[in-house]
């Protein structure tokens, strides 16, 4: 039984894919084996993954037809040996160091730094220092490490043991296709005892310049925001409710209000609310009223209007506003378009 399982989701990667593995199978600490996913490829991908596999008995490849990666993420934990899992991207790589630097540590999560690289530029991402936190430690880790969201948003970067997994039944979301690897590992959180935190670089992410981003404004990530949220609030709200301290009180403000709420109201504010209906503005009227701290001026305007309106007036309040809004806004476009 190996130590670690290493799972690489893979789709249409093949101009990065070989330098992914390479980066693995070279690493210091040998005891893993490494789960190449592919989602469908209809480049190469799979031929570089095969022939991998041929050559080195640690590898094994799990072909599926396209279904998108936390499809391929809970394919591969069905499969996985390791006391531990670690989730790597296909076009990113990890240091040789990176699994010798978190093992062995009898703890529930590792999280480790992360190197960004863009181009010419490169950023590095480092916990402030090396600890670990014991079963009984979990206030002070959540205190002094949730809040640095940079650590939390995805799966990369860490060592998950697999039996908690297992046994709370945790998944990749296959109904989202925005942010499921955060909800993934804040609900993972909450079910872990104990943590070690890394003073260490343990991925490298790799930004190609020239890629495509998606349009955050459209009416695509509004909703992809929409389904995203009911799921993170409850994985908060449990947070908060179970283990009370400064951060886990703080991380709504900061995460679900202060970046989701927030950023939805900015794009209603700029495209208008036909990007969305009168249910999902209710549903953020209610995020709103529940927060305890109003927006600073530095949100806007509008946000801290919107604010002070929800805990006023109610949804009816806050549909009605922006809805005016709409119309001001657009006849005011549609007067100057005309001039």
């Amino acid at each position: 039984m190996p130590l670690v399982s290493i799972i690489v989701p893979v789709y249409n990667t093949e101009l990065y894919l070989e330098r992914c593995v390479s980066s693995i199978l070279n690493q210091e600490f040998v005891d893993f084996e490494l789960l190449l996913v592919d989602d469908g490829s209809m480049d190469r991908s799979l031929e570089i993954c095969n022939r991998y596999a041929a050559k080195d008995a640690r590898v094994q490849v799990l072909p599926l037809q396209h279904g998108g990666v936390s499809r391929a993420r809970n394919a591969a934990l069905e499969q996985a040996r390791g006391e531990f899992v670690m989730f790597v991207d296909s076009d990113d790589e990890i240091p040789a160091t990176c699994l010798s630097d978190c093992l062995p540590f009898d703890v529930d999560l590792v999280v480790g730094g992360l190197v960004r690289r863009t181009g010419d530029k490169e950023e590095h991402f480092l916990p402030q220092q090396t600890r670990t936190y014991g079963k009984d430690e979990k206030l002070t880790f959540l205190d002094e490490q949730l809040l640095n969201s940079i650590f939390f948003d995805g799966p990369c970067h860490k060592l998950f043991r697999k039996s908690l997994i297992d046994e709370h039944h945790l998944k990749f979301d296959e109904r989202l296709s925005y942010a499921e690897d955060k909800l993934f590992v804040n609900t993972f959180v909450y079910h872990a005892r104990s943590f070690r935190v890394i003073n260490q670089p343990l991925y490298i992410q790799i930004k190609r310049e020239g890629s495509l981003c998606s349009d955050i404004s459209s009416g695509k990530h509004v909703r992809q925001l929409m389904d995203f949220l009911p799921p993170y609030v409850e994985v908060v709200r449990k947070l908060k409710a179970d283990f009370p301290c400064h951060a886990t009180s703080q991380l709504y403000h900061q995460e679900v209000v202060g970046r989701y709420v927030y950023r939805l109201l900015n794009i209603f504010k700029d495209r208008g609310s036909a990007l969305s209906g009168k249910a999902d503005i209710d549903f953020l009227c209610r995020l709103l009223v529940a927060d305890s701290q109003p927006p600073a001026r530095i949100e806007g305007k509008y946000v801290v209007l919107s604010y002070s309106i929800a805990r006023h007036f109610g949804s009816l309040g806050l549909y009605a506003f922006v809805k005016g809004y709409d119309i001001v806004f657009r006849r005011k476009q549609h007067c100057l378009w005309r001039r």
